[in-house]
């Protein structure tokens, strides 16, 4: 297989090639030998990849992205790759929409790297109202930490 990816239709993720591995996904551009190469099965020119499939590729990219620095913008289906003829991906699978939601995904990951809540326990009557408080701001996925001062 000449991707380093492979999402079926029922949304399992196969590893193809390793990722170490020059891939055999796309010649335009020279991108064999400077990306990782994911296919979805199926012709998503004729119909709309399924829901599994959809959902998989978003956690597949988002993870892949996240893992070696990539940016939302630079991902690319094989026909926006310079030089390269084909309707690969196919409309079905709007390119815009799913570097709009790894973007969300890098902002949520941004924000919850760099945003710190400290819940001052001087502002409650009791630690255990600020405790509770810090409890539910976790919920939310905030990293939060209770303080005296």
């Amino acid at each position: 297989m000449g991707y380093h990816y492979l999402v079926e239709r029922d949304g399992q993720v196969v590893a193809g090639r390793p990722v170490t591995m020059r891939g055999a996904h796309c010649r335009a551009a020279g991108m064999n030998g400077r990306s990782l190469g994911v296919a979805v099965i199926g012709n998503l020119e004729e119909r709309e990849s399924y829901p599994a499939q959809e959902t998989a590729l978003t956690h597949l990219l988002t993870k892949l992205t996240r893992q070696y620095g990539i940016k939302p913008e630079r991902v690319l289906g094989h026909n926006e790759v310079t030089g390269a003829v084909t309707a690969c991906p196919g409309r079905w699978l709007n390119m815009d929409e799913l570097r709009r939601r790894l973007a969300m995904a890098a902002g949520q990951e941004e924000q919850k790297r760099y945003r710190l809540w400290r819940v001052q326990v001087g502002a409650f009557r009791e630690r255990r109202n600020a405790e509770r408080l810090a409890a539910k701001l976790r919920e939310y996925g905030l990293e939060v930490w209770v303080t005296s001062d």
